[in-house]
């Protein structure tokens, strides 16, 4: 299996993908940022890097244009994974600086489990959805299913709060200036 490195401000979408890719057989590490990530390349040099786009410190694409401008990381395999409205704005981020794949957040574990099988070539352990891990002997047995749909459904919850978060900020934020510009 696969060395896997997972990079995402977020804890609840590193976990999300801690979990399903452990639970494939495959060896997963964390990073909060990109220049976190950098130093566990250096320090591990993973198989294959799964990362945000949008990050605090160094983004996904600076920490991928890092990895490009050195001669031992420049073919290591990258996965760009955000979020769903970002998606074509890190498709042309892929295409420019080399990046595998990009996958939509939140995806299906079948579909984040097809696309690391195809870039590191190496077959994780089958997953067949829920009913199948739930008679599976392993690491989290019957509650694996449960606990994946808990995860997304969490991280679903969590977006559309900072998405309302942000819409607020912005109408706060033009509130303000109309003001401003009544009082002059």
């Amino acid at each position: 299996m696969a060395n896997i490195l997972v990079v995402d401000d977020r804890a609840i979408n590193r976990e999300f993908l801690r979990t399903l890719l452990g639970y494939a057989g495959h060896d997963v590490q964390q990073a909060a940022d990109g220049a976190d990530a950098l130093e566990c390349v250096r320090a591990q040099r993973p198989d294959l890097v799964i990362t945000d786009v949008m990050m605090p410190t160094m983004s996904g694409s600076d920490f991928v244009l890092l990895l490009r401008a050195n001669p031992e990381t420049v073919d290591l395999p990258v996965i760009f994974y955000t979020a769903t409205h970002r998606v074509p704005e890190a498709r042309r981020l892929a295409q420019s600086c080399g990046v595998t794949a990009v996958l939509s957040r939140p995806a299906e574990a079948e579909e984040i489990l097809q696309a690391v099988e195809a870039v590191v070539g190496s077959a994780p352990l089958p997953f067949a959805g829920a009913e199948a891990a739930a008679r599976m002997p392993g690491f989290f047995g019957s509650a694996l299913p449960a606990y994946l749909r808990k995860l997304t459904e969490l991280q679903l919850s969590l977006r559309e709060r900072l998405d309302q978060v942000g819409e607020w900020r912005n109408h706060e934020g033009s509130s303000e200036k109309s003001e401003e510009a009544l009082s002059f």
